[in-house]
């Protein structure tokens, strides 16, 4: 989300088993995303359905019908 809305990070991530992760500061991978507009597309897809999953699952344990 601090990538979309393009504010810092609000949130920390603590793995209880190793873990390997890729990091990006902004700037640079909106320049990456710049220079590939396909990979701009594809992560944005991404970005959709993780957000609407989100939102399903919060409406369902609201008691909210579905889509």
């Amino acid at each position: 989300m601090s990538f979309i809305g393009g504010h810092p990070a609000s949130a920390t991530v603590r793995a209880v088993t190793p873990t390997r992760y890729v990091a990006w500061l902004q700037p640079a991978l909106r320049a990456l995303l710049a220079r590939n507009p396909a990979m701009s597309s594809a992560m944005r897809s991404v970005f959709s359905l993780e957000l609407t999953r989100k939102l399903v699952e919060t409406d369902s344990k609201q008691g909210l019908p579905g889509v």
